[in-house]
C-alpha cells in the first residue's frame, strides 16, 4: 500500500502501451493510487457529508460533494464550475466511489460538456481512460495547490 504522505500519481510508461490498459492488474493499481492521492489531497473534507471548495491560486475553485458515506464506500462529485449566462456549468463533472476497505477509487460517471458522458463501463478500456483521467486531474490539482488546507464546507452546491 501507499504511503498517503508519498504518493505521487506517476504510471509506469510501459503501463500505457499507447493508452492501451495492460489488464485488471494494472486497473487495480490506478484505482489504488487514485484512492491514496485523493485521501492526501482531500481527506477530511472526505470524511464529511455535504459540499467542500478547495480554492488555488492557479485555477481557481475545485468543488467536491460527499454525495453519500456508509461504513464502507464514500460517494463523491467533483467539478469545476464555469459561469454560463447565469448560471453554472460542471466540467468535468465525476461520480467518484471510494471503497474503505479496499482502498481503492472507481470514477463511475463521467460528463463533459464538449466530451462524452460515460456512466457504467461500456468495456475495460472505458473505464481503464476514465480511471486514468482522474489520476492525471488528481496530479493536475495537487501541482495547481488545491489539497486539505483549503477545503472548507460550503453549504448547499450550486450544481
Amino acid at each position: 500500500m501507499f504511503a498517503l504522505t508519498q504518493v505521487s500519481w506517476q504510471l509506469d510508461p510501459a503501463m500505457l502501451l499507447g493508452n492501451r490498459p495492460l489488464g485488471l492488474g494494472a486497473l487495480i493499481d490506478v484505482y489504488e493510487r487514485n484512492y491514496a492521492f485523493l485521501w492526501r489531497l482531500f481527506g477530511h473534507a472526505l470524511r464529511e457529508p455535504g459540499w467542500h471548495v478547495s480554492h488555488s491560486p492557479v485555477n481557481g475553485e475545485l468543488h467536491i460533494e460527499v454525495e453519500r458515506r456508509s461504513a464502507f464506500t464514500t460517494v463523491l462529485r467533483m467539478t469545476y464550475l464555469f459561469p454560463e449566462e447565469g448560471d453554472s456549468e460542471a466540467e468535468p463533472d465525476l461520480i467518484v466511489n471510494l471503497y474503505d476497505d479496499a482502498r481503492v477509487a472507481e470514477v463511475v460517471h463521467w460528463s463533459q460538456r464538449y466530451g462524452t458522458c460515460c456512466e457504467a463501463p461500456d468495456g475495460f478500456a472505458d473505464c481503464w481512460r476514465r480511471n486514468c483521467v482522474l489520476g492525471k486531474w488528481l496530479q493536475f490539482l495537487a501541482d495547481s495547490h488545491h489539497g486539505p488546507m483549503q477545503a472548507r464546507t460550503a453549504g448547499r452546491p450550486p450544481f
